[in-house]
């Protein structure tokens, strides 16, 4: 590569890194979207690929409009109608693919979660119906509610990057790997180790970044109710891909 172009990156990178604060919490960057915080709880359902991704399809919906557009989009739109974003279509609850997700609502749209809430779910985590209509009491269809976005984006595995897209555009997802004190998250601790074996992998919010006593963290909203870590959230290692967290990060461009 041309020595110029490489002492270009290397002076482009260095000047994004110093605009990127020590510390971030995209909740109180823009308090007028509450979302951001919102904790959803999957339950038994393995159903994150599709809720992460609507939650930060409502998040970057709400920032984009300057917190005026607060429309909840549904994760169970997902999770019930898109017929290729489970593994096993007819028990969507065994987990899905999250990029599959993006793509639906690219191409199909999501419906709100006033029209489709996640209450629909089946309380025993089995087979999800995708309604024609939207939720009891209501004559609208589905296919009317839904609305879709322009494109999804892969961001770049670095650190400043994901930081980057964060700041000037909102939370971000991704998928990480799995393990059995994972399901535990601690409360006010870092989790930078790896305890049991191995499970899954699961979608995750990043809604921030900070550092506790000198270990460098993410901030992930998760989707496993407020009993998971502190009150829903959780901290990550941040800067060396730790579970993977840095590898598979995804966003959306919004239709204007």
């Amino acid at each position: 590569m041309n020595p110029i172009i490489i002492l270009l990156s290397w002076v482009t990178a260095s000047a994004s890194a110093q605009l990127i604060p020590a510390s971030f919490d995209a909740r109180t960057r823009w308090p007028n979207c509450p979302s951001i915080g919102r904790i959803q709880n999957q339950g038994c359902c393995k159903a994150s690929h599709a809720l992460i991704p609507a939650a930060v399809i409502t998040d970057r919906v709400c920032i984009q409009s300057n917190g005026t557009n607060t429309r909840i989009y549904s994760g169970y739109d997902a999770l019930a109608c898109c017929t290729d974003c489970s593994f096993f279509p007819l028990q969507q609850c065994l987990g899905g693919d999250p990029v599959k997700v993006w793509n639906y609502w690219v191409t199909t749209g999501l419906a709100s979660e006033s029209c489709m809430p996640l209450s629909l779910l089946n309380p025993l985590c089995l087979g999800s119906i995708c309604p024609l209509l939207c939720k009891l009491g209501s004559l609208l269809s589905i296919t009317n509610d839904r609305k879709k976005g322009l494109s999804m984006t892969e961001v770049p595995s670095d650190m400043i990057s994901i930081q980057s897209e964060i700041l000037a555009n909102g939370p971000v997802e991704t998928q990480l790997d799995v393990y059995t004190n994972f399901l535990s998250l601690p409360t006010g601790a870092v989790v930078d180790s790896i305890v049991g074996d191995y499970i899954d992998f699961r979608s995750v919010k990043i809604i921030g970044w900070g550092t506790q006593n000198n270990t460098p963290y993410w901030l992930i909203v998760g989707s496993f109710g407020l009993g998971w870590g502190d009150n829903g959230v959780g901290m990550i290692l941040r800067g060396q891909n730790f579970l993977q967290i840095e590898s598979n990060v995804r966003a959306g461009k919004l239709i204007v």
